[in-house]
């Protein structure tokens, strides 16, 4: 058995346990490389955020300036100042529409109010297109390439941001500059994208000049503390920034490794938890085969000697071989005996089949535990009394009627008897004994045999178990005798203790419970 458990070890160590370490060095091996990986991967989040802010700014402009021109090239100059005021007062953030001729002569304003355009501000506007000559031409060349392209352009009086683009007007170009109001502008389009993106782990902020103009939820973040950040494309003075709230990309990676590091572990906990399970599983499984091999090895070997003895006294007698009538007697005695024993083993096998498989029936009925005694007493008087063996009876004559199956709890007497006559050396000196503790009447027998090891003593009344050294056959029995008490003292209600040392014998105590029969 202990060769076949060897190697069920070690085949489930190659199959199961060594790639579990193998993959778990491999891991360990590879984590700081895993958390640059991670790190690359949230910094990559991180900018995606970042573009998307940016891509979303440069679609709402463009969509400004689709509208203004769709506005513009209207015929109808009335219609033109009530639908670019309209437009003016949905978008807050547009303080005022320029539009200018390339020649500079012709300049429009629009706001969302009432605008009468100041000789200073014509003259700001013609100074402004004029300091942005080089921004302007560049736009001509992206118009003509059949892109429409929105930029910003340099104010040297304040830092009011301009944004141009062109509009075709018939057969001209006008040049439109779009003022911004930046405090409406973060509030209505910034803002609103940010909310949308953002969540929990991460702070959106925006700053101008390195100084925090908007910020979603969290709490306030200097420009220092930024894992990452980008100018705006159009408004380069205006930065989107991102920061985590309370931990560093660093800390989230570590965080996350040391969780994937839990997890490998347990799944490596439950694995081997599992294996050992299936261990111990089919450690009981060889031993229960063992057990088997050795109770049908056993029952063989202890039905055999009754049914030889049987057949040659049976022949002798048949042969006319005994001339004396008490030698008869005594071949008759011994061919009665050794079938009462194969009788008694015979019941023994079925009796432990009908337990377990639960159809095992007991019939109860008020029975005296000294009568039962008696009767078995009477059946093996000859063994007890023998020349080798010396027998106590010591009965409480007070007990009480038990609700007994008188059947099984003789045949759990006749199994302690027998026990403690096999397992004696020489001489053996056997008490029987009844009597009354506390709320249970007991039986008990004593021996002055071999005796019994703690580590046995817990394993005795397990089916097929046998306590042997050496050659198994060397004391006869079929391993059921002691299951069989167990299981019907525990359908009396009742319950079977053992006290023994080795080389001082045993003590089987039978209890039954008074009060609950």
């Amino acid at each position: 058995m202990f060769t076949s458990l060897k190697k069920i070890i070690i085949i489930l160590a190659l199959i199961l346990l060594l790639p579990i370490f193998v993959y778990t060095f491999y891991e360990l091996n590879n984590l700081s490389e895993n958390e640059k990986h991670l790190e690359n991967i949230y910094s990559e989040q991180l900018n995606t955020i970042i573009f998307s802010v940016n891509q979303n700014v440069d679609d709402v402009l463009q969509s400004w300036s689709a509208k203004i021109s769709d506005i513009y090239q209207s015929q109808d100059s009335s219609f033109t100042n009530i639908e670019m005021q309209k437009f003016c007062k949905s978008n807050s953030s547009i303080s005022l529409i320029v539009i200018s001729d390339t020649s500079k002569r012709n300049i429009k304003f629009y706001s969302s109010s009432l605008f009468s355009a100041s000789v200073n501000a014509v003259n700001r506007i013609k100074n402004i297109l004029n300091e942005n000559s080089e921004n302007i031409k560049s736009l001509i060349e992206y118009k003509n390439l059949g892109y429409n392209k929105i930029q910003p352009l340099k104010n040297n009086l304040d830092e009011t941001p301009l944004l141009s683009f062109l509009i075709q007007d018939d057969k001209f170009l006008e040049i439109a500059i779009l003022v911004i109001d930046m405090n409406f502008f973060v509030k209505d389009i910034l803002q609103k994208r940010i909310n949308s993106i953002s969540n929990n782990d991460f702070i959106v902020s925006v700053f101008h000049n390195q100084d925090l103009v908007s910020y979603s939820g969290g709490k306030e973040i200097s420009f220092d503390n930024l894992i990452e950040n980008k100018n705006l494309w159009t408004f380069t003075n205006y930065t989107i920034g991102i920061s985590t709230s309370g931990k560093t990309i660093h800390n989230i990676v570590k965080e996350r490794s040391r969780n994937n590091l839990i997890s490998l572990a347990v799944l490596n906990i439950v694995i081997i938890l599992g294996i050992i399970f299936l261990f111990i599983n089919i450690r009981k499984e060889i031993k229960l085969s063992q057990l088997k091999s050795d109770f049908v090895s056993n029952v063989s070997h202890e039905i055999r000697t009754p049914l030889s003895l049987i057949g040659m006294f049976a022949e002798t007698l048949e042969l006319n071989r005994v001339e004396s009538e008490e030698q008869k007697n005594e071949y008759y005695k011994i061919i009665r005996k050794e079938a009462e024993r194969l009788t008694r083993i015979v019941n023994s096998i079925l009796n432990f089949s009908k337990m377990e498989s639960k159809n095992k029936k007991y019939s109860f009925e008020s029975e005296n535990l000294n009568s039962i005694l008696d009767e078995v007493l009477f059946t093996y008087q000859h063994e007890l009394n023998s020349k080798k063996n010396e027998c106590k009876i010591n009965k409480f004559e007070s007990l009480p009627e038990l609700q007994l199956d008188k059947e099984s709890i003789m045949e759990a007497i006749i199994n302690l008897i027998d026990n403690a006559l096999k397992y004696c050396d020489k001489n053996c000196s056997i008490e029987i004994a009844t009597g009354i503790d506390e709320k249970f009447a007991y039986l008990e027998v004593s021996d002055n045999g071999i005796g019994i090891s703690k580590e046995n003593q817990k394993k005795i009344f397990e089916k097929f178990y046998r306590v042997t050294s050496g050659n198994v056959h060397n004391t006869k029995g079929s391993g059921l005798g002691l299951s069989l008490v167990k299981n019907t003292m525990l359908a009396h209600n009742g319950n079977v203790t053992v006290e023994s040392k080795l080389g001082k014998g045993s003590k089987f105590k039978l209890l039954f419970p008074i009060d609950k029969i």
